[in-house]
């Protein structure tokens, strides 16, 4: 998919959620950023982000680290 985007054949991206893309928070930021420096915008369903959001990094961020909080108390 980053192949394509960098090749200009993709324009915007719509995904179910974040973890779709990356289950690492670190590895997703950068393709967040990857992808909007060549004019690419990503939008997550779930969390209700889109990449180019002036707070989409934050939002994802805090959603993912809640979501690993969740999953701790599971266990």
């Amino acid at each position: 998919m980053l192949e394509s985007a960098a090749e200009g054949k993709i324009d915007y991206i719509i995904t179910k959620s974040a973890k779709r893309v990356s289950r690492n928070t670190v590895e997703l930021l950068q393709i967040m950023r990857y992808l909007k420096e060549r004019g690419i915008q990503m939008y997550f369903e779930i969390e209700n982000v889109n990449s180019f959001d002036p707070d989409a990094e934050a939002a994802i961020t805090l959603s993912r680290r809640n979501g690993t909080r969740r999953k701790q108390k599971l266990e």
